[in-house]
């Protein structure tokens, strides 16, 4: 009778695991079915408020590239439209929410934002600054909301987990719609030098602290490297500017470039950066009313080919 009486218990407890489960699907399901309705009657009102990134339903995304000391900035898209041809024929205003562990700083350049009728698209930025030291391989739980106010009420969401690598190299694009210019933001956070070309007591593939680096001449400071980066221009869309300092101060040789109606472009070009340092490198637009935007998804306008020191 025990054995029994403990397989009915058994018996009971799968039943009541089998029922919460039963529960949890038809939750999850209706949230879903609603959700899909309330966006149906929206659409068919003629309102459309989505974005590239953020989702109705929520969205995804891993990043690994914060040196976890600098501002860490994300670019948030939003717009009015169902396609090129269909779009919602009123200005629609909107709110931002943005949720951050205590141990790091969230701002946005706006709390609200309109998508108006004739641009069709909005941006938005949101900033992540440690407030204290964060270690390598930590990763920060951030949530981006998108919430409209009128004509009609609509939550587009994200979340991001964004890993710290503070021994690796980064970059970032700024940039606006309207902007006739754009930054390209490279962070080089590895914290020593490498011999690539030996010289007196030094091999090739040897490793220098970044005081041992500052010791060397100005000359030898040429056989070492921490980060070497290739930029590749798509030069029918954006124009370098030939007085930032990576320009003036790139490989010798390393200098590409191609015709485009009788004119000559920058098309590539090489050069170094410092240990534990950051650079940035200005560019021309060709069409003002693009977002060159980039913060470690999608891709990038500028192709950024790196080479770093290791260990």
């Amino acid at each position: 009778m025990k054995k029994l009486s403990k397989k009915k218990k058994l018996l009971l407890l799968f039943l009541i695991l089998l029922l919460l489960f039963i529960l949890f699907l038809q939750s999850s399901l209706a949230r879903y079915i609603y959700s899909s309705i309330h966006n149906f009657i929206l659409e068919s009102q003629g309102f459309y408020f989505s974005s590239s990134i953020l989702k109705k339903n929520g969205a995804s995304y891993s990043i690994s590239n914060w040196d976890g000391v600098n501002n860490y900035s994300l670019t948030i898209d939003v717009n009015s439209k169902k396609n090129d041809l269909i779009w919602t024929k009123s200005d629609i205003q909107y709110q931002i929410n943005v949720i951050c562990p205590d141990y790091v700083e969230c701002s946005t350049d706006k709390s609200d934002g309109i998508i108006y009728q004739s641009k069709k698209v909005d941006s938005f930025i949101v900033n992540i600054h440690p407030k204290s030291t964060i270690n390598d391989g930590q990763v920060i739980d951030v949530e981006v909301e998108a919430i409209s106010s009128f004509p009609y009420q609509k939550k587009l969401s994200a979340k991001y987990k964004i890993g710290v690598q503070t021994k690796n190299f980064s970059y970032k694009i700024i940039d606006h719609s309207g902007d006739k210019f754009f930054t390209l933001e490279l962070t080089n956070s590895i914290s020593y030098y490498e011999v690539h070309t030996a010289f007196d007591s030094y091999s090739v593939g040897d490793h220098l602290s970044i005081e041992e680096y500052l010791s060397l001449s100005t000359d030898k400071r040429k056989y070492c490297f921490s980060a070497k980066v290739k930029l590749s221009i798509p030069s029918n869309l954006v124009f370098l500017d030939m007085t930032n300092k990576s320009y003036k101060n790139m490989i010798p040789g390393s200098l590409e470039t191609i015709s485009i109606d009788g004119n000559s472009y920058i098309s590539s070009y090489s050069f170094y950066i410092d240990a534990s340092s950051s650079e940035k490198v200005l560019f021309y637009k060709k069409d003002i009313d693009k977002d060159y935007s980039f913060s470690g998804i999608g891709s990038s306008i500028i192709d950024v080919d790196v080479v770093t020191a290791s260990f």
